[in-house]
Parts: C-alpha cells; structure tokens; sequence
C-alpha cells in the first residue's frame, strides 16, 4: 500500500512542479541559514559563515536534482517535458507540422481506403 500511495503522489507531483520547486528553494535556504546562525554563534565572520554554510550545503543544483529524482518519477517527468517542446514546436511551425503529417501518413492506402472513399 505504502508504494501505491508513493507512486499515486510522485505522479501528483508532476502537475505540482512549480509549487515543489517553491518548497524545495525555501527548504534548502532556510538549511542554508541554519548552518551561517549555527557558525555565527560560534564567532565566525558573517561573510566568512555564509560561504562556509554554502560549502556545507554543497551544490544546490545538484541538491535539488537529486531532490526532484526523489519526489518525481524520473522518465515520467521527461517524457511530460518532451512531448511539451514536441507540441509548443509544432505550433509555431504550422507549415513543418502539415509537411509532417502528411509524409507519416500510412503508405499503402489499401488498408486505410475506407477512410479516404466518402
């Protein structure tokens, strides 16, 4: 059940992504600040506790990747990702989309005669 729940809410997270995101930002900043008072408190320069906070905290993008690998089922997230640049190419080019269309269309119209005798 427990897997169930965890995938119903990793592919509920797909349609949440920006307020995600928001949550995940404030995470690691608050985490961040935590650290500099914690060294701030020790005596550290301020300047000097917030780059070592940073250090501490490592590389935020990665951080974050590997936040969202957490949370969102990867190859589901890209696939939504691909078929969005797919649909926003597709119109802006409307003349690519016809020529497209038109050169995927089935070869052998046999099969499909049904469709094109009206």
């Amino acid at each position: 059940m427990h897997r169930l729940r965890s995938f119903a809410a990793r592919i509920l997270n797909i349609f949440r992504r920006s307020r995600i995101e928001a949550d995940l930002n404030e995470q690691l900043d608050a985490h961040r600040e935590l650290i500099k008072a914690d060294l701030v408190s020790r005596g550290m320069n301020p300047s000097e506790a917030d780059l070592a906070a940073r250090r501490a905290v490592g590389n935020q993008q990665l951080v974050r990747e590997f936040s969202r690998d957490e949370m969102l089922h990867r190859w589901i997230d890209s696939s939504v990702r691909d078929i969005r640049v797919a649909i926003r190419c597709l119109v802006r080019m409307p003349a690519f989309t016809i020529a497209v269309v038109f050169h995927a269309r089935p070869r052998n119209r046999c099969q499909y005669r049904h469709l094109f005798d009206r």
